[in-house]
């Protein structure tokens, strides 16, 4: 029996493009696609809090596998970017060759992209040469509300970034949107610090529970014009979710000022409204 699902799966596997990789001691994540999958079934579970309940209906059962199914190929295509055609029919739709997923081509993509955004960043840096004892001048904000800055003249006791302001796209976004995304630890740390309530909202591209949740996510911000909204892709922005030890998505990470005062992981509307609504008192 063991013999044959493993056949199954290996041909499964052939079906979805997986490429074969044996794993090694160099290669202990061989079957990443296969953990990425583990990883979307385990947060359907907890969002819709199968796993919880006290009685689950032959419904239940029927409406989560198929919203499962749905989540597993979403991830798949978003690990892959994979066109819906090669995903079919296993070829490249522009050269006759088969489409399978080089785990290698992958990983040197992502690294080419991280090398290219660091690079980018690093040109805008101002070159320094001062050192611990020098007198610097240092940016202070003026006012609680706003990014108005002020020099001050002070001792430099350690080597280490100056705060940040609000940075001008951000500004602008904040202008005519109601929630604005958040690429960046220092982003959020700046958003939490200006706003006396805020919300921070931990999505991902490939979370159907938080597709659900987003539209009525937009709609609370409009609802309560008092509290901050925010929103955080955790693959984009993973310091920021890292510091908040989000486990799961959707997350909802409440705070008054730069503390949080509650948090909670799902998409129920009721509760979300809940606690949108204690926040702005």
């Amino acid at each position: 029996m063991e013999a044959k699902f493993k056949l199954n799966f290996e041909t499964l596997c052939d079906s979805y493009g997986i490429k074969r990789k044996p794993t090694s001691i160099k290669n202990p994540q061989a079957n990443a696609i296969l953990e990425r999958m583990h990883q979307v079934i385990m947060t359907m579970l907890r969002t819709t809090e199968l796993d919880m309940a006290n009685t689950v209906t032959p419904s239940d059962i029927a409406d989560f596998l198929t919203d499962a199914a749905w989540a597993v190929r979403s991830t798949y295509h978003t690990v892959l970017k994979a066109s819906p055609g090669a995903a079919i029919f296993g070829r490249d739709m522009l050269f006759d060759i088969p489409f399978l997923a080089d785990w290698n081509k992958i990983g040197d993509h992502r690294q080419r992209q991280t090398d290219r955004n660091t690079e980018r960043e690093n040109k805008s840096r101002v070159d320094w040469d001062y050192k611990v004892g020098d007198k610097v001048l240092l940016r202070k904000e003026a006012k609680a509300n706003n990014c108005d800055q002020l020099l001050v003249m002070n001792n430099l006791n350690s080597i280490r970034r100056a705060p940040l302001c609000l940075t001008d796209s951000l500004r602008r976004q904040q202008r005519w949107m109601s929630v604005f995304k958040l690429s960046d630890s220092d982003a959020v740390d700046k958003f939490r610090t200006i706003n006396e309530r805020s919300v921070l909202y931990f999505t991902a591209a490939w979370c159907p529970p938080c597709k659900m949740i987003s539209p009525i996510y937009e709609d609370l911000s409009k609802k309560y014009p008092k509290v901050a909204f925010g929103k955080i892709d955790v693959d984009d922005n993973q310091d920021s979710a890292m510091e908040f030890q989000i486990s799961a998505v959707p997350t909802f990470v409440f705070s008054k000022g730069a503390t949080a005062v509650n948090k909670f992981s799902g998409a129920d509307k009721n509760q979300l409204e809940n606690f949108v609504k204690g926040l702005e008192g």
